[in-house]
């Protein structure tokens, strides 16, 4: 099936690192962003189960974080829609969240 006719806006092919952040932000899984939108993004991940139904995306190219659940699940990516706005990681009232960075 063709998702790419349900889309509002246009995904932009990307490989960025990132983390999935959950559990009052104490559980981090490693990421890659694969696609990005305004509304969305597809992860690549070890294990698509791991990953929770509702969770926070640490973009490491630009410091954000965005709160996100989960639409669709393969075995080694996630499809995510954002439910809310893009917020720099130094703004956030969570000092475990202040204090991401990315790690290679």
């Amino acid at each position: 099936m063709d998702y790419s006719d349900r889309r509002k806006s246009h995904r932009r092919r990307m490989l960025q690192g990132g983390k999935i952040v959950y559990g009052r932000s104490a559980l981090l899984i490693d990421c890659m962003i694969r696609d990005l939108s305004e509304e969305g993004a597809r992860l690549k991940v070890a294990s698509a189960r791991d990953v929770p139904d509702n969770i926070r995306l640490f973009n490491s190219g630009d410091n954000t974080v965005i709160d996100a659940e989960v639409v669709w699940r393969s075995p080694r990516e996630v499809g995510i829609r954002f439910n809310g706005k893009v917020s720099p990681i130094s703004e956030s009232d969570d000092p475990k969240i202040r204090n991401l960075r990315f790690h290679d």
